[in-house]
């Protein structure tokens, strides 16, 4: 991804568009940018760029604006991070803006000195704020908090507008492999120069990160689908390291759009969830998802290494993740041959607190889809649902000595 990203939200940016493409309505946008001595509206007509819309400010007489934007949540990524903001402010007479970005220290936002910019009348023009290092989140305090604050001088009653508000981390270009390895081929006087510049500071190596940006992306991919060589490893404990694992090739780091490339190497598509015969989907959080997608492809069970009685086992427990007194599930299956002396006829039973859709002496039709995907080809699957299991003769599940647990 790129190095510097936006730090607001969508609405929070004034972005046109959600991340799927589909159009915010201006009816029911809660940007949460307040006015003082004024009123504000939001506007598609009168914009900068199309992908964004713009706040008309309508000031109550000819004194300053103040334009803010607070209660702004931080992440712990950005503890000890440079903050900076930008915008692109427009007005029909010429006037000023001094934009200040401050960080909540547990009961205030601290006076800060911001930037002045002198704009000229009848374009946008860009702004930028004072630059911050977030600290440690205040005691007492789950998070931090930023506030924008934009005070608008001189517009003269006139309407000013304000678009693409920019909340990003000021020295995020740095990050930028081709911006680093481009000092080592400069002089340095051009890194000295460069960082003597204002508003902003460092123009040249950032001019560097926009048009290398693709580049770098690229290149880290590259190197997050490679993985890591097993002789490059210091230790046997960094080879289960999550950092070392292909994002392509490693069913426990591959990358959510790569799932599906790398499920044909086990003759089936990925399977995202199932419904029970109400509609209701299983795997309802984002942990059991990606633990249900990392099964499929490390273990096949459904492709290539499906039909054998451990494929049904761990089938059948895919869906016996959740219990219905809350303790944690024991995931027992039991799994018979010849079921009522059928050949081609395979009963399952699971247990009825950990079988969500099913009662007591009723078939799961969780249970029945995960394991008709794992069964061997040809035979039919009953499904019952017991209070518990009990020792029963030539049952290769329930009928086994000297085990822990039957199931």
């Amino acid at each position: 991804m790129a190095t510097t990203v936006q730090l607001l939200s969508d609405l929070q940016s004034l972005s046109r568009y959600s991340s799927t493409g589909a159009e915010y309505s201006p009816n029911s946008y809660n940007h949460g940018w307040t006015v003082t001595n004024g009123n504000l509206e939001l506007t598609g007509s009168e914009v900068d760029v199309v992908s964004h819309y713009t706040l008309r400010i309508y000031p109550d007489d000819a004194t300053p604006v103040t334009v803010s934007l607070s209660s702004i949540v931080l992440q712990d990524s950005d503890i000890n991070r440079l903050l900076g903001f930008n915008a692109k402010l427009k007005c029909a007479t010429e006037f000023s803006a001094s934009v200040t970005l401050s960080i909540f220290d547990g009961s205030s936002y601290p006076a800060t000195t911001g930037i002045e910019t002198a704009i000229d009348s009848g374009t946008f023009s860009a702004v930028r704020s004072n630059v911050v290092t977030v600290g440690n989140i205040p005691a007492g305090e789950d998070y931090n908090q930023a506030r924008i604050s934009i005070v608008i001088s001189g517009h003269q009653g006139q309407n000013v507008h304000l678009t693409l508000p920019n909340l990003i981390h000021d020295f995020g270009f740095y990050s930028n492999d081709f911006v680093a390895a481009s000092r080592q081929y400069l002089p340095d006087f051009y890194w000295e120069k460069d960082g003597d510049a204002e508003s902003p500071d460092y123009p040249f190596f950032r001019l560097i990160d926009i048009l290398t940006s693709a580049a770098s992306d690229v290149k880290r991919e590259s190197e997050r689908m490679y993985g890591v060589e097993t002789d490059e490893f210091l230790t046997n404990d960094e080879h289960t390291q999550f950092s070392s694992l292909s994002t392509l090739t490693s069913p426990f780091g591959v990358r959510e759009e790569y799932s599906s490339w790398l499920s044909q190497f086990n003759g089936e598509k990925i399977y995202r969830n199932f419904q029970d015969e109400d509609g209701n989907l299983y795997f309802d959080n984002p942990s059991i998802q990606r633990d249900f997608l990392q099964w499929q492809l490390s273990t096949g069970h459904y492709g290539r290494s499906a039909g054998t009685r451990r494929a049904m086992i761990e089938a059948a427990q895919q869906v016996l993740v959740k219990t219905k007194d809350g303790e944690e599930s024991t995931r027992s299956v039991a799994i018979t041959p010849q079921y009522l002396g059928e050949p081609f006829t395979i009963l399952v039973q699971t247990l009825e607190n950990e079988t969500i859709d099913a009662a007591v002496g009723q078939s799961s039709y969780l249970v029945e889809q995960s394991v008709a995907l794992a069964k061997p080809l040809g035979y039919s699957i009953v499904h019952s649902t017991e209070t518990e299991f009990f020792f029963t003769l030539d049952s290769p599940s329930l009928g086994v000595l000297d085990e822990l647990r039957w199931g």
